[in-house]
C-alpha cells in the first residue's frame, strides 16, 4: 500500500476506533454513546476536537512507515549480494 493511500484512510480508522470504544467502561470518557454512525462520528470529532484529532497517532505511523521501508530496502540489498 502506498503512503498516500494509508494517509487518506487514517482519519477513517480513527473514527472507526472511536465508534468501537464508545460505551465501554474501560475509558470513562467513552462510557456514554456519543456517535450514531460513521458519518456522524466523523463530523462530531472534526467539530468538537478539531481536524487534528482525526490524525492522532499519525506521527507514529510516519515513523513506522519510514522504518519499514528502510528495513525492506536493506533486506533487498542483502539478498541481491
Amino acid at each position: 500500500m502506498s503512503f498516500f493511500m494509508l494517509s487518506g484512510t487514517f482519519p477513517i480508522d480513527t473514527t472507526k476506533t472511536r465508534l468501537q470504544l464508545q460505551g465501554q467502561v474501560i475509558d470513562m470518557k467513552q462510557k456514554e454513546i456519543r456517535y450514531r454512525g460513521m458519518l456522524h462520528a466523523f463530523a462530531k470529532i472534526a467539530k468538537d476536537d478539531g481536524l487534528k484529532a482525526l490524525f492522532n497517532g499519525y506521527s507514529f505511523f510516519i515513523v513506522y512507515f519510514v522504518f519499514k521501508l528502510f528495513i525492506l530496502n536493506i533486506k533487498s540489498l542483502l539478498i541481491l549480494r
